[in-house]
């Protein structure tokens, strides 16, 4: 598989160029993906984490668009990056690490809380059970 184009963490599409055999059926073709956050992605991940409530523990695990998933127990905004601490070093002996906000693709929260307090985040309960 060839991949074409673009940086991975870039908006646009990243042409990827694949021949498969299985079997007696045959693939080869063109497909082209977004691989990166969208804006509304990237103010959501901003307001959720500018405002994260006091009453929830501010520890989880970021999820990047590098594939990397990145723990935390502490964190600071600085404009479009987030400044995370690991709490303990990584395998090359980074304790902190600066992450764009464009680059987030999910926020594990590892701190066993009821869904009910997630809603100062913003997130809502559905009513159709």
């Amino acid at each position: 598989m060839t991949v074409a184009g673009p940086p991975a963490n870039s908006m646009n599409p990243v042409a990827v160029s694949a021949e498969v055999s299985s079997g007696r059926k045959h693939f080869h073709g063109t497909l082209n993906m977004v691989t990166s956050t969208t804006a509304a992605q990237k103010t959501d991940f901003h307001r959720i984490l500018s405002e994260w409530p006091v009453s929830i523990e501010r520890k989880g695990i970021l999820l990047t668009s590098f594939g990397e998933a990145v723990p935390f127990i502490d964190f600071m905004l600085g404009g479009n990056l987030v400044l995370v601490d690991r709490g303990v070093p990584d395998t090359s002996d980074a304790r902190r690490v600066i992450v764009a906000i464009d680059t987030i693709v999910g926020i594990k929260i590892t701190t066993p809380i009821e869904m009910a307090r997630f809603t100062t985040m913003g997130f809502q309960a559905n009513m159709r059970r």
